[in-house]
């Protein structure tokens, strides 16, 4: 479920900033998830015979942290985004 978070944030978090034209960074950012759900799995089992399973917890419990600073890159930069209200605001004042 953390993970489901993460995701579904990061793409409110690229409409936000890049709400004029979304794609190219959507693009990138499916690819991306696209590509670490293929190789997050072989990952894993490296490190099963590497550290054994208790290793692996600690590792796994690491990478999931990473999200942390992330987050709070992604909070503390609120001044960027552009929510669909404003958007629609400044369309309707440009007009």
């Amino acid at each position: 479920m953390g993970i489901c978070t993460c995701y579904l944030a990061a793409f409110i978090t690229v409409n936000w900033v890049f709400h004029k034209d979304p794609g190219v960074p959507l693009v990138c950012l499916t690819i991306g998830s696209s590509l670490s759900q293929f190789v997050v799995p072989y990952l894993y089992e490296v490190f099963i015979e590497t550290f054994a399973m208790s290793g692996v917890f600690i590792m796994v419990a690491g990478i999931s942290l990473e999200c942390i600073p992330f987050g709070l890159i992604i909070l503390f930069s609120k001044e960027y985004y552009v929510t669909a209200k404003e958007a629609s605001s400044n369309r309707n004042l440009s007009e």
